[in-house]
């Protein structure tokens, strides 16, 4: 079967072939890696959009053709139209079988239903609509809203990665929607779960309001104690790096708090087998896939009660839930735990992990996908 995918351009994927393009540092888009390679009987290709291009690209990777396709400016000002006029042409080139947009904000779903408007399937991450409330409201993002509402009213099949991103995302569409989670990028399968004995909490992704990164700074900073905490991701804008810089320069004169930057996944696999917890107080989130890999390394998160973590932990029976915006009782939490220390429970642990790692494999995520 020939399967077309549109999304953006992975990092790895990125750095590993298209290296010598005049390409910006991309998004992990760790989900798509994770996919990789795909099954014997997928032929899978892959388009992105770049408007730094003189001319489309192909190359191959890990079993999947990559396309790079040279896209006008604009994007959400024009509604992406002009995006999703050329992602689709590339596609009717290809003549899939299937097509599958992953997210419903930008270009990538209106792509695939301009390319098969009765053959694709609409990939449903975050629901801006629902996220709007704790992002920062600018011009580009309330038309990539719209954008959203119109992709949704025209879908005929959705897939969602959580039950409640399938809860959230049937307000606005009529399509069937599938509950289909996503994998985990294959070292996070293979990994050894490492001692997980130095006194570090990890928080992992986007440094924003609505990620958390300040709930959790200020109710870790709160805690007398000889625990570090090292922030793994990059600011959300230049906004969020200033008001970061100053909070911890007000809040953090003997450098608790380290933030190192994009990792790539060995990196963050360093630090989980050397780090028992996960700070992660997110306030809105359909996965998270930091939670996923996290869960997958044998720690114990700390989150909010909301949204794709509280479905999460709960499933997997481990972790520890704060109401939303509590950062008291994240501070009495993170107390709690480091006095009582779960994660020593290494039965359960490795129970955990090798449960989510199966649940998460690529192989059973495909069989639910194509199935879908």
């Amino acid at each position: 079967m020939k399967v077309v995918w549109f999304c953006g351009l992975p990092e790895m994927v990125r750095q590993e072939i298209f290296s010598d393009l005049p390409l910006l540092r991309g998004r992990e888009w760790s989900w798509i890696v994770g996919h990789l390679p795909p099954p014997d009987d997928i032929e899978l290709h892959v388009i992105c959009g770049d408007r730094r291009l003189s001319e489309d690209v192909t190359r191959t990777w890990r079993g999947t053709h990559f396309h790079l396709v040279k896209v006008p400016r604009g994007g959400p000002y024009l509604m992406y139209e002009g995006w999703a006029k050329h992602l689709a042409r590339k596609s009717r080139e290809l003549s899939p079988d299937i097509v599958h947009g992953w997210g419903t904000e930008c270009a990538f779903s209106l792509a695939a239903i301009r390319a098969e408007p009765q053959r694709h399937i609409v990939g449903i991450q975050g629901i801006l609509s629902v996220t709007w409330p704790v992002m920062k409201k600018n011009v580009p993002t309330y038309l990539c809203v719209i954008n959203e509402r119109r992709v949704l009213s025209k879908a005929k099949q959705c897939v969602a990665e959580s039950h409640y991103s399938k809860e959230t995302v049937s307000r606005f569409t009529r399509a069937q929607v599938d509950v289909v989670p996503q994998p985990l990028r294959e070292d996070f399968l293979i990994a050894d779960l490492g001692p997980r004995n130095e006194k570090i909490m990890i928080y992992l992704g986007v440094l924003a309001h609505r990620k958390g990164i300040y709930d959790a700074i200020r109710a870790f900073l709160r805690i007398e104690s000889e625990w570090k905490l090292v922030c793994i991701g990059e600011p959300g804008s230049i906004e969020d790096k200033e008001e970061l810089d100053a909070l911890l320069k007000e809040k953090d004169p003997d450098n608790r708090v380290s933030l190192v930057g994009s990792q790539t996944s060995v990196e963050i696999i360093n630090w989980f087998r050397r780090s028992p917890v996960l700070l992660l107080p997110t306030y809105t989130d359909t996965g998270p896939t930091a939670l996923k890999e996290a869960l997958a390394m044998g720690l114990w998160p700390i989150c909010y009660k909301n949204t794709g973590p509280k479905e999460l932990i709960g499933r997997y029976r481990v972790g520890s839930l704060v109401e939303t915006g509590n950062i008291d009782q994240l501070f009495s939490i993170v107390e709690i735990v480091l006095i009582e220390k779960p994660w020593l429970d290494a039965e359960k642990m490795s129970a955990i992990s090798q449960r989510i790692r199966r649940d998460l494999s690529p192989e059973v995520v495909w069989d639910s996908l194509m199935g879908s």
